[in-house]
């Protein structure tokens, strides 16, 4: 991608936040008045919905918050509970719940959405679809792996009936299946899936084409993880080829396969040529995104837990605390991703002896994030 198109790219995103901002504002001062009939409240609802969705694919979930909260005081003005309209905004609600970690309240939510859009819309509805996939992602993420295998597999036969099997849904979803697996650490089952996206793709893409290049990097985090090192280096290398051709080396989808090349030399030790991929991230991500950005954070993070490995633990903390404090900036101190940093500080803490910190990290990871629990051996 030329660096044209990404100004451009990031032009249209900025645009379109800007937007959806201004009419979050609009709905906030506005307020509704008490007289309006059920047809003005029903627009009112579908506007917040679809506004509320954008926010969300576009990641800006804290105004998605908003804009849900402006459409729960619309449902409670004795609108339909059960209708399609209600089933979006118990979709928009369950994956903002999902997003914060209020797993309870992201299940109900997703869940009333599902039944209400098959009994309203059916199966192949690309809403009830959305839906079930929501709910997959959710309990991957929970870690609640068979019920994530469920919505999962009902979601490979309602894409395989509706768009078939040569559609790229239907190969998106064995590559996160595959994922699901692995996480699940059910090896072969995640390498049957992989392996089957990679052959749809072979046969229906150009060998070089960039959805190819996501199954050979999701391939290689799985013979990673299986421990069979030189498969695992020769599909990141692949992946890397390919991005590099037609994303450039700038993009983030090429700096996060550097990323897990560097961690697989963790693995085998090779700290040398570790430090040297995570350096080369870094510089990539910098120059692309600024040194203030979660994926420059991200990448900074890496080297951090690098150097924790190597011993070097004075420059594991100043890395680590660099990129907590660009995460806390951007996302937020009540963010699952800062938490997540303050526990691999706290981590890096216990190993250098500095208990009074891992105390206070550990405390603040807790503040931050109820369902983390941040294992200390202390002993």
């Amino acid at each position: 991608m030329c660096i044209r198109d990404r100004y451009l790219a990031v032009l249209i995103e900025i645009t379109m936040v800007k937007v959806l901002v201004i009419f979050c504002l609009f709905y906030t001062c506005l307020g509704f008045s008490q007289d309006q009939n059920s047809f003005d409240l029903q627009k009112q609802l579908d506007s917040l919905n679809t506004a509320t969705s954008n926010l969300i694919e576009l990641g800006r979930y804290y105004l998605a918050l908003q804009l849900n909260k402006k459409a729960d005081s619309i449902l409670l003005k004795n609108l339909d509970s059960i209708s399609v309209s209600a089933a979006y905004y118990s979709l928009n609600k369950g994956r903002v719940d999902a997003f914060y970690n209020r797993a309870v309240e992201a299940e109900k939510n997703l869940i009333k959405a599902k039944l209400i859009f098959k009994q309203e819309l059916g199966s192949s509805h690309p809403a009830y679809i959305k839906c079930i996939h929501s709910l997959g992602i959710f309990y991957r993420g929970s870690g609640s792996y068979n019920n994530a295998a469920l919505s999962y597999e009902e979601l490979k036969i309602v894409l395989s009936k509706t768009y078939g099997k040569r559609d790229s849904q239907y190969i998106a979803c064995l590559n996160e299946m595959g994922l699901l697996f692995k996480d699940d650490q059910k090896y072969n089952k995640a390498e049957q899936y992989l392996l089957e996206a990679k052959k749809i793709q072979s046969l229906i893409l150009k060998p070089d084409h960039p959805d190819l290049a996501s199954t050979l990097n999701n391939l290689a985090i799985l013979y990673k993880n299986m421990g069979r090192y030189p498969e695992a280096i020769y599909n990141y290398s692949e992946a890397l080829r390919i991005r590099e051709l037609h994303l450039g080396k700038q993009h983030v989808l090429y700096t996060s396969v550097l990323l897990n090349l560097a961690n697989l030399y963790i693995d085998l030790g090779n700290y040398q040529m570790s430090e040297k991929t995570f350096l080369e991230a870094i510089k990539l991500r910098e120059k692309e995104h600024g040194n203030k950005h979660p994926y420059y954070a991200t990448s900074i993070e890496g080297l951090a837990l690098l150097y924790k490995d190597m011993g070097i633990y004075s420059k594991a903390i100043e890395y680590s605390m660099d990129a907590n404090n660009i995460r806390a900036a951007s996302l937020g101190e009540y963010s699952v991703v800062y938490a997540g940093g303050l526990s691999n500080l706290a981590q890096i803490y216990t190993l250098a002896g500095y208990y009074n910190a891992v105390s206070y990290t550990h405390l603040r990871a807790h503040e931050t994030d109820s369902y983390l629990v941040c294992r200390l051996l202390l002993e």
